[in-house]
Order: C-alpha cells, then structure tokens, then sequence
C-alpha cells in the first residue's frame, strides 16, 4: 500500500470527523435556543436530536447501536482487505469520509443515544456534516464502481 493511499483515507476520515464534531458543538450552543433561517421556508440551521438512522429514518434503541457497529467494522474491512491497493486516489477519500462520518455517528449514539442534527430542507430532512459525508462518500464511490475497471494493485 502506497503512503500517499494511508494519507487520503485517514486525512478524508479524520476531517470528516472533525467537521462533525465542531458543527455539532456549534449547534449545542447556538441552535438550541433559535433557529436561523438561511433561505427562509426552505432551508435552515436548527437543533434536532436524532435517535433514529441516517436523515431521521425509524430505527432506534440497541438494534441501531448494534447495526452501526457491524456495518462500520464491515466497511473498514472490506476497504482494508480489498480496496487499500486500489490506485485510484478518490476512492481512498471516500472510504474516509464514509467511515468518518459513520464513526463520529456512532460514538453520539453510542455515548448519548441520539446523534445532533442542524441542516433543515423543508421538503426533506434534518441532518449533520457525518451525514453528508457518508452519503457523498457513498454516492462518488458508486460513480467510481459504476465507471472504472478494476484497478487494485497486487504487489
């Protein structure tokens, strides 16, 4: 494995993480008591506790905990038993923002019981910068499988 590979997956991972907590943080202290509209009846910054899946779907309690936990260890090892060779440089950023934003998730729902949200679409959902990390890294990452061929070095 490349250094440069080890160095865009833990970077993506680590700022994913970061962003994270520092919005959350922001939110908890600012949000809580007001909300600010950005582009007035459509999107907003609000405080929201979450304690279902991802952009307030209905799953809640241990069974998430515990589904979160495999899906993260999953991930992480899929990546690092098949992908850490793979020579094309985004992927390895989108592993990272994937399993940056599940992880800092997963430690609110695991330390809390509830993970803070503060982005509001109308017509949509409340949801966080994990959130969003997960569904790019997900999204680029089905562009990158669906578009290139099979790229993992072998030496």
């Amino acid at each position: 494995m490349r250094i440069d590979s080890i160095l865009a997956f833990s970077l993506s991972c680590i700022i994913a993480v970061a962003l994270d907590r520092i919005t959350k943080l922001w939110a908890v202290s600012v949000l809580q008591t007001r909300e600010i509209e950005m582009i007035p009846g459509i999107f907003s910054l609000r405080y929201a506790e979450n304690t279902g899946i991802a952009f307030s779907l209905p799953l809640e309690g241990a069974a998430l905990q515990f589904i979160t936990l495999i899906l993260i260890f999953v991930i992480a090892g899929y990546y690092w038993r098949y992908e850490r060779t793979n020579t094309v440089s985004l992927l390895h950023i989108w592993y990272g923002l994937l399993l940056g934003g599940a992880a800092s998730n997963a430690h609110d729902r695991l330390t809390s019981g509830f993970v803070v949200d503060m982005f509001a679409l109308r017509f949509f959902s409340v949801f966080n910068v994990a959130d969003i990390a997960i569904s790019l890294g997900a999204l680029c990452m089905l562009f990158i499988y669906s578009f290139h061929v099979d790229t993992r070095r072998t030496d």
